[in-house]
């Protein structure tokens, strides 16, 4: 039996609310950018994991950051 692909993004985006979102400069969600990827995962027949995007980090929030990245990965 075949496996199930599956596809997973993870990003990085300096910027933060300022750059995106509805009332940013770019004017959609960061998420709202992987979308082309989500319809060609589901084209493909792949299954399409939600994206892990982080945006505006600093040095005091990468711990946290690397604990959402090891739980995403281990799932």
């Amino acid at each position: 039996m075949a496996k199930t692909r599956r596809e997973f993004i993870q990003a990085t985006a300096s910027g933060g609310n300022s750059t995106y979102g509805k009332s940013g400069r770019v004017g959609v969600r960061l998420a709202d950018l992987f979308e082309p990827m989500r319809a060609t995962a589901m084209h493909c027949g792949m299954t399409y994991l939600p994206p892990l995007a982080f945006e505006g980090i600093s040095n005091s929030q990468i711990p946290n950051y690397q604990k959402q990245l090891i739980e995403r990965l281990m799932k």
